[in-house]
């Protein structure tokens, strides 16, 4: 539903506009893509299934490579470590096993190969959503925290070369109560 082009960013040249609700807000929607207009995030209280906001395509997610890279350093670290101190480190023939022992280092090295990437793609999860975010310049504006609460808020970026006053007038004319111009 949401585009991630401003991600709680103010986009410069857009304007935000407060619907009432969330049927104003999706008939601005579906009235809104007139030629030039470019929707970039809508702020709502709760899930709109019908908001027609245009996303851009999403390049794939690098999180599966960076779960098969460090899951593969792990199992790789875990073995090096158990052949190190078996075979090298502390070389005592118990029950008469051979030197390196490979079946028993499996059950460690697959628990490591699953540490290592599951720790590595939460991570990297959290670092791609920028998290925590405590603080966006959106948030500065004069009743935005209504947004997570009970106003419907619309940012967009007029066509090129529009008038102040035939944007402020195409949004209001679109059922806004308010539009702001950061």
């Amino acid at each position: 539903m949401m585009s991630r082009l401003a991600d709680g960013q103010l986009v410069a040249g857009a304007w935000l506009a407060v619907f009432p609700s969330a049927n104003a807000l999706d008939a601005a929607l579906a009235m809104l893509p007139e030629p030039g207009w470019l929707v970039i995030e809508v702020y709502t209280p709760f899930d709109l299934d019908a908001a027609d906001v245009h996303e851009p395509p999403r390049a794939r997610s690098w999180l599966p490579l960076v779960g098969l890279i460090a899951g593969a350093f792990g199992a790789i670290g875990a073995f090096v470590i158990q052949w190190w101190t078996n075979a090298r480190s502390y070389p005592m023939n118990v029950g008469g096993r051979p030197r390196p022992a490979i079946p028993a280092y499996i059950p460690i090295t697959f628990e490591s190969m699953i540490l290592a990437a599951a720790s590595a793609v939460v991570i990297a999860w959290i670092v791609m959503l920028g998290l925590p975010r405590l603080w966006a310049p959106i948030d500065e504006l004069d009743g935005f925290a209504r947004a997570s609460l009970d106003e419907f808020w619309l940012q967009a970026v007029p066509p090129a070369g529009m008038a102040a006053d035939v944007a402020t007038a195409t949004l209001r004319g679109l059922g806004a109560l308010r539009v702001v111009q950061p």
